[in-house]
């Protein structure tokens, strides 16, 4: 079968040697613009079974591209590559303008193959369309709305979840080996960055702060490797500017383009390793002074049954009740050692506390040896 000639149109000298590459070996002949302009000019100057654009382009966009080639020649087919996934527009692209198929970026080989190899089949259904009987249009029609019907349940599917992850509070990256080669805006946004373009290609070391960065490294790869590693951990993040962030990451293993990787949600939580930093700071230095007190201290808090229950006790109790903190709770915590006669001093003075008052009573203890 004489080979197919493609054309590959984008403004970007690596997406054009990739296809190359991924095309080339299927033994298609290639022809290459870097605008919408150019691959005009080219599909006017030799005959082309398929053209591959790019939306987005200078002097020329995709789109109008794709129109005045169909204008050339109308059993060109057309694959539009996009990095827009809104599915309305571009099947009203499709339908208005003769599109063939779409490639939502960033798409593996699988994907490429199927989408090119569907469209030059259907050119040549189109071009072998005269020369076959009615029994068989019939039959090629089905298939073909068969095929359409998959491929748009297949990008449909796609979209959603492209959507799905550019809309997630969470940043998302995807890491092959120790390279970065997907992340999403949010992504970005917490680690201080403008641009997707500027994490791409890194090691994924470069979001990791020294200090967790050969352990979060070793998860990374040790998880790609299929070996049993926790899906959920925190670690230590260095924004852009060398600040340090606390990041809560949630991470599985995929395939991606037909590689194994490391497919992660990550969340800053920063704000709250700060704040439990500082209450556990405060609580350490209130204990400190009351265990330097004289008298002894409690803290309780109080159930939505209304009972009381005993959170923590200095040290002093011991030498002035003559029971240990642990002997306490046994017994039933703190209100066990108040005098019968007295128990409901302090029970009024909790009243009081609850409606926001403060208040300052006296009532009688039992120590351990019964004295009051």
């Amino acid at each position: 079968m004489e080979n197919k000639r493609i054309l590959i149109a984008d403004d970007e000298v690596a997406v054009r040697n990739l296809l190359g590459l991924v095309l080339g070996k299927e033994g298609y002949e290639l022809m290459e613009a870097c605008n919408g302009g150019e691959a005009v000019e080219l599909a006017k100057e030799s005959p082309i079974d398929l053209a591959l654009l790019d939306v987005v382009m200078p002097v020329m966009n995709g789109i109008e591209a794709m129109k005045a080639i169909k204008e050339i020649d109308e059993k060109t087919e057309v694959v539009i590559m996009t990095g827009n996934a809104d599915f309305t527009d571009l099947k009203r692209t499709l339908t208005e303008n003769g599109g063939s198929d779409y490639l939502v970026k960033p798409f593996d080989n699988a994907e490429l193959l199927r989408a090119v190899r569907g469209a030059l089949l259907k050119r040549e259904c189109r071009v072998l369309d005269e020369c076959v009987d009615a029994v068989s249009k019939d039959r090629i029609a089905r298939l073909e709305q068969q095929f359409a019907q998959k491929t748009r349940q297949l990008r449909e599917s796609q979209i959603s979840y492209m959507n799905m992850i550019e809309s997630s509070n969470d940043g998302v990256d995807i890491i092959r080996g120790e390279e970065i080669v997907y992340v999403n805006r949010r992504l970005v946004e917490i680690f201080g960055y403008e641009d997707p373009k500027e994490l791409l290609g890194k090691p994924v070391s470069i979001l990791v702060h020294p200090d967790d960065r050969e352990r979060v490294v070793g998860l990374v790869i040790r998880r790609q490797r299929g070996e049993s590693v926790p899906s959920k951990h925190e670690f230590k993040g260095i924004h852009k500017d060398g600040k340090p962030l606390w990041i809560e990451a949630s991470a599985t293993k995929i395939t991606y383009q037909g590689d194994i990787v490391s497919l992660a949600y990550l969340r800053d939580v920063t704000d709250r390793k700060v704040a439990e930093k500082a209450l556990k700071q405060s609580q350490k230095r209130y204990r400190l002074i009351s265990e330097l007190c004289s008298d002894f201290a409690y803290a309780f808090r109080v159930e939505p049954d209304g009972t009381l229950a005993n959170e923590w006790v200095t040290s002093a109790i011991s030498r002035i009740t003559g029971y240990t903190p642990k002997q306490l709770r046994s017994e039933g915590g703190c209100e066990s050692i108040i005098h019968p006669e007295d128990l409901q001093i302090p029970l009024g003075q909790l009243k009081s506390l609850l409606s926001g008052q403060s208040s300052e009573v006296e009532y009688r203890i039992l120590t351990a040896s019964g004295e009051e």
